[in-house]
């Protein structure tokens, strides 16, 4: 009994030794299981990534496109009265509010994917429209560029699903990161839109070639865009968004708040900027008798405003916080049009330079104040409500820039009736009131909202929370 006791207590820890590295092998094994699919997840969401940075990029190149030569086409080709060419434009921001409203509910239906492709292919069928439509002005060409204006605007509630999307799947240290950046390349994309259009309205013969141009544009970009999403866009799955009940009820005081100041500067700020790229080739035409080809100096500016806006934001925000940034801007992003009316005679105007130095500060400002206001929305509202949240905001950006056009065109049909020439003044002066009403007065309303002046700088708080969320992990 002796003899079987030592043998069975020697071979006891033999079992055991074997049961410890069994387990240890498990635990190995589940850890490299779980990496992989760590960093399997984070490879796709990378990809789904790029695809939003990309396609921020090309649409505002089709859409914008269109900016030097429509009003052009409207006026002077089609010899139609300047109103029309506001319910033109108008149409097409009035389906993108469609657009944005709709992606909610087919959110809750469809993967991001699919939402995402059944946009583009509309989009592409819309610049095929109008590349086909306008090679002759006939009858149909007015109801063509109505329906390819409806067609073009829905499909661009798509662009709602990118801030959507990062809120929903990203953790909130890299949301604001992104959020910072897609803004940041939608302005290299609104830069070149309107300089794509000059540009090709300077190598084409006609007036009409540079009319038709800008369908094609938007045919090519959307095509791009649609092979891009079937290789990058692969997120299948339906995001994960709050249940109806449960999405007006849980923002506190302060996050309402914030979530109302940024509806409010979006509201204003796209109907003030959208509403002036509806008229600037109007502007440089009866101001300084330049066409769509001979503008491409102003819409060049116009350009390096937007595409310098977000690197300057992005360097900024490594040295002031938001509050800083926000209500700065906010404050002073109206100046630089109500400097450039000539108050003594509505009927004359500043110089050319002195109006492309106003455009430079007017679009930079704007740009930095809308993506200061995007990143708080970002850092302020919970996690489990940026898909309902931020889409909202999106929504009332794009109702801005529908009534955007409305009010400068109906502006510049009443003004030069009452006293020709006067127009390109009086729609510099409402530009600049609009912005002060709309962004200067609420962001002096509610400072408090924005944080305090003396947080620290944006880029360090940042830093803290990335050092945070490592803390927890470990």
């Amino acid at each position: 009994r002796a003899r079987q006791w030592r043998a069975h207590s020697h071979r006891t820890p033999t079992v055991t030794h074997g049961t410890s590295k069994w387990c240890a092998q498990g635990t190995q094994t589940s850890s490299c299981i779980l990496a992989f699919t760590n960093r399997m997840a984070s490879f796709t969401a990378s990809k789904c990534v790029l695809f939003t940075y990309i396609s921020w990029g090309l649409t505002p190149i089709g859409t914008q496109s269109y900016q030097p030569t429509m009003p052009l086409l409207i006026r002077d080709v089609m010899h139609e009265p300047v109103w029309l060419l506001g319910a033109v434009y108008s149409t097409k921001m009035f389906c993108s509010v469609f657009g944005y409203a709709a992606l909610l509910p087919l959110m809750r239906r469809f993967s991001p994917r699919k939402i995402t492709l059944a946009f583009l292919i509309l989009r592409a069928l819309s610049g095929l429209l109008h590349g086909v439509g306008t090679l002759a002005v006939t009858p149909a060409t007015l109801p063509i560029l109505y329906i390819r204006s409806a067609m073009h605007g829905f499909s661009l509630g798509a662009l709602g699903l990118g801030p959507t999307w990062i809120g929903a799947r990203l953790p909130k240290e890299e949301r604001t990161k992104h959020q910072t950046g897609i803004l940041a390349i939608l302005g290299v994309g609104f830069a070149f839109g309107p300089l794509t259009g000059s540009f090709l309205a300077l190598l084409l013969p006609t007036d009409l070639a540079d009319a038709s141009a800008p369908g094609w544009n938007t045919l090519l970009t959307s095509l791009i865009l649609l092979v891009c999403a079937y290789i990058y866009f692969d997120d299948d799955e339906i995001l994960p968004l709050p249940d109806k009940s449960d999405e007006h009820i849980e923002l506190s005081s302060k996050e309402r708040t914030m979530f109302y100041t940024c509806v409010v500067n979006a509201l204003f700020t796209f109907m003030s900027t959208i509403g002036s790229e509806g008229i600037t080739a109007l502007l440089f035409k009866d101001m300084y008798g330049l066409d769509a080809g001979g503008a491409f100096p102003g819409f060049l500016t116009i350009g390096v405003a937007t595409l310098g806006a977000g690197v300057v934001f992005m360097k900024m925000q490594q040295k002031l916080n938001l509050a800083k940034i926000a209500i700065v801007f906010n404050v002073t992003s109206f100046i630089p049009l109500t400097w450039m009316v000539h108050y003594s005679d509505f009927t004359e105007y500043v110089s050319y330079p002195a109006l492309l130095l106003a455009f430079l500060l007017f679009f930079a400002g704007v740009q930095i104040s809308l993506s200061a206001h995007n990143s708080l929305l970002s850092v302020r509202i919970p996690q489990s409500h940026q898909s309902a949240v931020v889409p909202v905001v999106q929504l009332t950006g794009q109702l801005g820039r529908a009534l955007g056009p409305i009010v400068f065109t109906q502006l510049y049909d009443i003004a030069d009736g009452i006293a020709p020439g006067s127009a390109p003044n009086w729609s510099l002066l409402t530009m600049g009131i609009l912005l002060m009403v709309g962004n200067a007065v609420p962001a002096l309303a509610f400072t408090s909202v924005y944080g305090s002046f003396a947080d620290p700088p944006f880029g360090e708080q940042k830093q803290a929370a990335q050092k945070e969320a490592l803390k927890e992990m470990i």
